[in-house]
């Protein structure tokens, strides 16, 4: 429950359903936002009847205009992007803007296909029907899964935490708050656990990167580094990530994962990718390769080892994945710009190379299992 002192003043609630609560609680994020939480007398989240479950209960018809434009099933009817951070980082403000507008705790909104949701968001059997609750997802969980993808676990947490309070909601039914506390509390524990892994690695983690100087936070010195990264990271591919799926799915169980394991965001199955593959090497439109793993790019290899591996490191893949993407690519951003952000660029290669030490390391560990 959330404390309340006695030197606080209730106020009525803004939207009309004359329950007085407090307009002051806010969680802060470490990236600088925060999102006020209207609280009631007890502590508790303030769902409020206007913007609850009731329909009859509407708001004066200049509110309700408003209030639907701010919908989040319209704000996020492209989910698509996000693996790269500039776009959560968007989404994020965007979610935290508008729940500052319009406080509805109550309500989830549903995922299907038209969404083009990223892997991580995709909840149950993809479907067009609304009413599947396995789709639905609580605000408070999809902020905390975006800075859970950023490796902002505090911050995850705290997002988890409040969606742990909406447990209690007095609008839903037992079996919907039995869920609701199951689902966040393994939230909670998996980001403690990770949280526990990454203090005790941390020391062992730094020792890889000595601190740079700033010599070298040249433009030349960036273009080095840069193509050593990618050729770190094409590597990696190459060989860890490439190596750990054909030790987790040895001979003819490989074909199978692959007939079973569709493309990201499509219906199409990575076996058929893998047989256009075979077809434009028989045209002579690509080299021929050694195993059908070989056939499939880092993305369909990510997805095939998205269920085997820790989500911090599902995360940190898909980031490996984005800094290779921006490194294959001509860089046409003026000089001066580049010198602005060289310092930006090492440490951000540094932060990658921590990543993949980590994945690497959480590949040996679920091999062992």
């Amino acid at each position: 429950m959330f404390p309340m002192t006695n030197d606080r003043e209730l106020i009525l609630c803004g939207f009309g359903c004359e329950v007085k609560i407090y307009h002051d609680s806010t969680v802060k994020f470490a990236d600088g936002s925060g999102l006020i939480i209207p609280r009631e007398s007890d502590g508790s989240i303030h769902y409020c009847d206007i913007l609850g479950p009731d329909d009859t209960i509407k708001p004066d018809p200049e509110l309700q205009q408003d209030w639907v434009n701010r919908e989040m099933e319209e704000i996020e009817a492209d989910l698509s992007g996000l693996e790269f951070k500039n776009v959560r980082d968007e989404r994020r403000k965007e979610i935290i803007f508008h729940l500052t507008a319009f406080p509805d705790f109550y309500n989830e909104f549903y995922l299907d296909p038209k969404h083009n949701p990223p892997y991580c968001l995709q909840k149950g059997k993809e479907t067009k029907d609304i009413s599947d609750r396995k789709n639905g997802i609580h605000v408070f969980e999809l902020l905390g899964l975006f800075y859970q993808m950023d490796g902002d676990l505090e911050d995850a947490k705290k997002c988890f935490k409040l969606l742990l309070e909406t447990a209690n909601c007095p609008f839903y039914i037992q079996e919907k708050r039995k869920i609701r506390f199951s689902d966040a509390s393994q939230k909670i524990k998996e980001i403690n656990e990770e949280i526990h892994y990454l203090q005790e690695n941390k020391e062992k983690w730094e020792i890889l990167q000595p601190p740079q100087r700033q010599a070298e936070f040249t433009l030349e010195g960036v273009k080095i580094d840069n193509r050593k990264l990618k050729e770190e990271i094409d590597q990696f591919e190459e060989e860890d990530l490439h190596n750990f799926v054909l030790k987790k799915f040895p001979g003819k169980k490989l074909k199978e994962k692959l007939e079973n394991t569709c493309v990201y965001n499509t219906d199409k199955k990575l076996y058929d990718s893998f047989k256009d593959s075979v077809e434009e090497e028989k045209n002579g439109v690509m080299e021929k390769q050694g195993t059908p793993l070989s056939y499939l790019n880092f993305g369909n290899k990510i997805t095939i080892v998205s269920d085997l591996v820790k989500k911090s490191s599902f995360f940190m893949l898909l980031f490996i994945k984005s800094r290779r993407n921006d490194l294959s690519h001509a860089d046409d951003t003026p000089e001066e710009l580049k010198k602005g952000r060289a310092e930006l660029e090492m440490k951000l290669n540094g932060i990658v190379r921590n990543q993949i030490f980590v994945v690497k390391d959480d590949f040996k560990n679920q091999l062992e299992k």
